[in-house]
């Protein structure tokens, strides 16, 4: 039985002209710049936090859909205490019948 380490991986956007050409996943920034390189990309941006797809525009650092912006994503730490929060502010309602501050 092979030892197998965990693999881990993020996405990338593949941009050309301010467009997003691809979105491709690597194990690392260097290897997508190479894969990027490959296909003619003018930049790589590391997306695992933004819901972009081709066709997306990249102007200033920052990403467009449909032209709105596009947000960053909670990663899964912020999710779980917005959660948590959340959780917090109804039991106090429900049990205390208050309204959180």
């Amino acid at each position: 039985m092979l030892n197998r380490l965990p693999f881990y991986s993020s996405r990338y956007a593949l941009i050309k002209d301010g467009v997003v050409t691809n979105v491709i996943m690597a194990d690392s920034y260097p290897t997508a710049g190479m894969i990027g390189e490959a296909h003619g990309a003018d930049e790589v941006v590391e997306v695992s936090q933004f819901a972009v797809s081709i066709g997306d525009q990249y102007i200033d650092g920052v990403f467009y859909h449909e032209g709105n912006e596009v947000e960053r994503q909670l990663t899964l730490e912020e999710e779980n205490e917005r959660l948590k929060q959340l959780l917090a502010d109804l039991t106090e309602v429900v049990l205390l019948g208050g309204m959180p501050q």
